[in-house]
């Protein structure tokens, strides 16, 4: 039988050598010269071609932080690109400003600063010092070619230097790319917000295995828990909507609508998991390209902190300066910067509340999973867990929410046979069953998780089956909360439709849109308002 390419890619694969650390500090000034005017990508492929280097993404980002080679402009950089775009202006001469032989996006620092208006007087007034090495790169400027249509352009050799290379003693603005992106003020009032709710007993847990922490206020213990995950699972369920504008887009843009009203009294509630969903929805929809959607939901929550609480004296909500300095940050938002904001948080449930307390777990869920670690390294994390779990002689809440994540986790690797069986080895055990039906939502959690593996099995009666058993449970608590009902609807539907029963589908999507304008009348608003 003749070799296919995909044999060859793997066989490709199985014998590829990964670069050594002797490998990276061979090639490391070639790369550092290329890297200057290739992209990631080029680079990568250059190496391997010329010089054999094999490496992934990951490695290559790795290898650039660890010797300090910034792509793009430095913060630090910052104060002296505006010295020499300021002078070229006096001088009434169109401009641009190269940064190591690389034109500097102006437009973009100028967005930077109007994000950072007082930080932009410090500049100017040369009061803000950065406490780090300063960078050694000079920048200059040059006079702008009035047209480059059938010319070639000056080569960065024939610029003006305008700026000379920095000294140790000028005054720098703030500090290196890592501090920049997400500011330290950031880190520092997420650690302050939840040290200050534990210590001040602002939040009370009532036993380690409880799913609530509850909010102390005037009128007693308040759990803001269930209309936190309400929310969490709708704007998820939009989210996934509007990735099918055509088909879908209206429907997902009338659930937006009400998570956006809701969201009032989901801060009100202050439940302690409220940032880890927050950045979940955020992570999710610049992901999907939506930034726009992100930007407004981080806006609505600084306006709405901003503003002087209720029979608070006149102060602000205490997660104001968090939901500010994220939106502030937004930009420079990545992967790295938001496990390190999880993982504060994951800290103070360890601390104030102990290690295996049902929070902290979740804490440390949520951490893993917003951070970059790579499939290989969650895969571990689960893994351990779960059969930590597993191991203990109890049977709790704390087993089914870590049985849940893993099979799920599981399920979305392929891996649907083992994904089953964790879910029906507790299913088929009376006394767990007992303590799993004890729980709605988790009920509903656990039995959806099935019949999402029975569809992707083939199985469509059983999933169907599955479905239908779920969205009773849903509907069994659904008062104010519809989150699983909806869910449940939208996967039945297109059960449905798989087995060709269109009709039987078409009368679970009227009941849904039903659904939809119920919740719509519940926050106040019409269906069709724009």
């Amino acid at each position: 039988m003749p070799e296919t390419a995909s044999d060859v890619a793997a066989a490709a694969a199985a014998t590829r050598k990964w670069a050594a650390e002797d490998d990276w500090e061979r090639h490391k000034a070639t790369i550092t010269r290329l890297y200057e005017s290739m992209t990631l990508a080029e680079l990568k492929d250059y190496m391997e071609v010329n010089h054999g280097l094999s490496a992934t993404n990951k490695m290559y980002k790795t290898r650039f932080k660890r010797w300090g080679l910034w792509k793009y402009t430095r913060a630090a950089d910052i104060p002296q690109i505006l010295k020499a775009k300021t002078e070229r202006v006096a001088e009434q001469k169109p401009t641009e400003v190269y940064l190591n032989g690389k034109r500097v996006d102006l437009d973009k620092v100028e967005r930077y600063l109007r994000r950072r208006g007082s930080i932009r007087k410090q500049v100017e007034a040369g009061t803000l010092f950065v406490q780090s090495p300063p960078s050694s790169n000079g920048v200059v400027a040059r006079k702008r070619p009035p047209d480059r249509r059938g010319s070639t352009p000056a080569s960065p050799a024939s610029t003006v230097s305008l700026v000379s290379p920095i000294s140790p003693t000028s005054p720098l603005y703030l500090s290196p790319p890592s501090t920049l992106r997400i500011p330290e003020d950031t880190y520092r009032a997420i650690r302050d917000y939840y040290d200050g709710c534990f210590s001040g007993r602002r939040w009370v847990s009532v036993s380690p295995v409880d799913e609530r922490v509850f909010l102390s206020t005037e009128a007693g213990l308040h759990d803001g828990n269930k209309q936190l995950t309400e929310f969490h699972q709708r704007f998820k369920l939009a989210f996934r909507l509007l990735q099918a504008p055509a088909k879908t887009g209206p429907e997902g843009m009338k659930m937006t609508r009400v998570c956006f009203a809701e969201l009032p009294d989901v801060l009100a509630g202050e439940d302690p998991t409220m940032l880890y969903c927050i950045l979940d929805l955020v992570r999710r929809l610049r992901d999907a390209g939506m930034d726009f959607l992100a930007v407004q939901l981080l806006q609505y929550l600084d306006g709405l902190s901003a503003a002087p609480r209720r029979g608070s004296g006149g102060q602000r909500h205490a997660m104001a300066g968090i939901w500010r300095n994220l939106l502030l940050g937004l930009e420079e938002l990545g992967p790295e910067q938001t496990r390190h904001c999880a993982q504060i948080a994951a800290s103070r449930f360890g601390a104030h509340l102990g290690e295996h307390h049902i929070k902290t777990l979740e804490a440390k869920i949520w951490s893993v999973f917003l951070s970059d670690a790579t499939v290989e390294e969650k895969e571990v994390f689960n893994r351990d867990l779960y059969r930590g779990m597993e191991a203990l002689p109890t049977f709790d809440y704390r087993n089914l929410m870590v049985t849940c994540d893993y099979a799920s986790f599981v399920r979305k690797r392929g891996r649907l046979d083992e994904a089953a069986g964790m879910v029906t080895r507790v299913l088929a055990d009376p006394a767990k069953d007992a303590v799993l039906r004890s729980f709605p939502p988790m009920a509903y959690n656990f039995i959806s998780v099935l019949a999402k593996i029975r569809i992707a099995q083939g199985r469509l009666a059983e999933a169907e089956v599955l479905l239908r058993d779920a969205i009773v449970i849903a509907e069994g608590t659904k008062m104010d909360d519809d989150s699983d009902l909806m869910d449940g609807l939208v996967y039945l539907e297109n059960c449905l439709r798989a087995q060709g029963r269109d009709e039987e589908a078409e009368g679970v999507l009227a009941r849904r849109e039903a659904v939809v304008r119920e919740s719509l009348e519940r926050v106040g608003e019409k269906e069709n308002a724009v």
